[in-house]
């Protein structure tokens, strides 16, 4: 709901980050969904072994429907979660970790981490 929201408000390709922040601004609790997870996958693969290319994009790819910071932060955890699994078979829960650790150490206890 919250992407068709965003891209139907946008004016044009151009405004869908401002569009996203718009929707974000007006609903900042329920903003983080998974709208912008779902189509970030293809990032790890174009990413593969390229860290910080891999969260980047992915959290350049779902600012432009998700504007809240953790969608953009679950997205670069998950794209370092299917690099891991591809590259070394990393386990899940490894993964995700390591994808935490990329981030903001600050960031880290919202994403259930010690900081």
């Amino acid at each position: 709901m919250q992407t068709r929201e965003v891209l139907s408000s946008a004016l044009g390709a151009d405004d869908l980050a401002a569009a996203a922040a718009r929707y974000f601004s007006a609903n900042p609790k329920s903003s983080a969904g998974n709208g912008s997870l779902m189509r970030t996958a293809p990032v790890a693969l174009a990413c593969l072994g390229g860290d910080d290319a891999l969260v980047g994009r992915a959290m350049a790819i779902s600012a432009l429907t998700h504007a809240d910071p953790l969608a953009g932060e679950a997205c670069a955890i998950w794209c370092v979660a299917i690099d891991r699994a591809v590259r070394l078979g990393t386990s899940a829960l490894e993964a995700v970790r390591e994808g935490v650790g990329l981030l903001a150490p600050a960031r880290a206890p919202l994403l259930g981490e010690k900081g």
